[in-house]
């Protein structure tokens, strides 16, 4: 049983497709019910994958998120925290709003979440993949927020790795840029 944010879409699909391929049940959270209930279709109905539309900055959301998968597939083997923003520009001159939104969506958002799942995982000696960026590696002209924001989350699931093993394993993904409809709305064609 795998719960997986931005699943709706782009990475955080292609990710549960996987996991419905390999014989995992799914629940998919995003922001955009129609989006969710469309990729639910698509992954076999509610037999293989469930959506729970919500914000991942919201408590409540998180906590649902969790017992959603809890209660359905009764337990979770996999937290896959995908969900991000992206905000593009120079650091000198960085919107205080985007910076807060950054930060509560990729850094905030993935450690809260963990937090909830952590008991559910240590049950079933599951995984916490947290997905970041290259941008995170190796700094990038106009990306340095997101950078910044995704080298934290780095840095924590490092941290969490050591706390929550041996019973949880907590692993970082960094893709490159991938042809996504998120990745679309700041690089030029």
């Amino acid at each position: 049983m795998a719960l997986v944010t931005g699943g709706g879409t782009g990475i955080g699909r292609a990710i549960a497709e996987t996991f419905v391929a390999a014989g995992a049940q799914v629940v998919i959270a995003g922001r955009r019910e129609s989006t969710l209930k469309e990729a639910m279709k698509s992954l076999g109905g509610a037999e293989h994958a469930l959506a729970a539309a919500g914000d991942v900055t919201d408590g409540a959301d998180r906590r649902r998120f969790v017992q959603t998968a809890v209660d359905t597939f009764r337990g979770l083997d996999i937290l896959v925290n995908n969900a991000g923003a992206v905000g593009t520009g120079p650091l000198g001159i960085l919107d205080e709003e985007l910076w807060s939104r950054l930060l509560a969506v990729n850094v905030t958002a993935p450690l809260l979440l963990t937090r909830e799942a952590l008991p559910h995982l240590r049950e079933r000696r599951g995984v916490v993949l947290n997905v970041s960026t290259g941008a995170a590696l190796q700094p990038v002209a106009g990306f340095g927020a997101y950078g910044a924001t995704k080298a934290a989350l780095n840095h924590a699931s490092k941290v969490l790795a050591l706390e929550a093993a041996p019973e949880v394993r907590v692993n970082i993904l960094s893709p490159g840029g991938v042809d996504t409809d998120i990745f679309e709305t700041f690089v030029p064609k």
